[in-house]
């Protein structure tokens, strides 16, 4: 007897069609109906496996599914936060006082840099945030999961620039990561008009990689704006042929004049 495949889908299935007096009675139909609803009871079974927890070896809390742990979670009122822990780079910011708004809705939080130069800030909502503290560059953070850290610095060294630019149209929409000499990692993707940009403090050599390419950009100056073209590299073939089977097995060089190439005719007389 057949039975029904029961899928690991990531979310609940909202859209059901609905049967009308005209549908067609048949197994093909109700079988994806029933299907459907069947796969929404086994995700709902799942999600009530979850539970919060401790994990003795992160010492923290945790959400865990049966022995699985499979996200850190910031536990605040019973409800599931993300924590942005702020960092000041100059002691001239110590004392001073930090504001956290939400780029959507606009709601603040306030809190004050200690001694040591640090503050945090528990959300509740994914989404993008904005941080401003006197007379330091304002910072922006993107919330992409909770129950994550997010670690922020601030300083009132201003940031340079970095616009990578692309006339290749299949790169709108890829992702485009930034990497420095000290290991941390940007992320953007090239907009619908090819455009991207990112705001970086530290000096030095920057690696742009984006669909397989790599461009590196040397940041020599703080505040400062650099413009990057975004290119895709295009081989070329050149095939060659030959009837005279005396050239079988032979090598063909080919040069442009600055860079020469080499192959060997096989015994149906091609290389390339």
């Amino acid at each position: 007897m057949a039975k029904y495949e029961i899928k690991d889908q990531s979310e609940l299935n909202r859209e059901l069609e609905k049967l009308t007096t005209s549908t067609a009675g048949h197994a093909d139909v109700f079988n994806a109906l029933f299907g459907a609803l069947l796969n929404n009871d086994a995700y709902l079974d799942k999600q009530a496996d979850i539970t919060i927890a401790f994990d003795e070896q992160t010492s923290k809390v945790c959400l865990k599914r049966g022995d699985e742990v499979f996200s850190s979670a910031i536990i605040e009122d019973g409800i599931v936060a993300s924590l942005i822990a702020v960092s000041a780079l100059e002691e001239a910011l110590y004392g001073q006082t930090v504001t956290l708004a939400s780029v959507s809705s606009g709601e603040t939080q306030e809190a004050v840099f200690s001694e040591d130069g640090v503050c945090s800030f528990r959300v509740r909502y994914t989404g993008e945030y904005t941080l401003n503290c006197g007379a330091a560059e304002e910072e922006t953070v993107k919330v992409k999961e909770l129950g994550t850290v997010y670690d922020v610095s601030m300083s009132t060294i201003p940031k340079s620039t970095i616009n990578v630019s692309t006339e290749e149209s299949e790169l709108y929409g890829v992702a485009v990561t930034l990497t420095g000499e000290n290991g941390i990692v940007y992320e953007d993707v090239f907009s619908d008009t090819g455009t991207c940009t990112f705001k970086v403090r530290t000096l030095g050599t920057y690696t742009l990689r984006y669909a397989g390419e790599e461009i590196s950009v040397k940041v020599a100056e703080h505040g400062a704006s650099y413009d990057v073209a975004a290119e895709i590299t295009r081989i070329a073939s050149v095939n060659v042929s030959t009837t005279d089977a005396e050239l079988y097995g032979k090598t063909v060089t080919c040069t442009d004049g600055t860079e020469s190439l080499t192959g060997t005719f096989s015994a149906s007389g091609t290389c390339s």
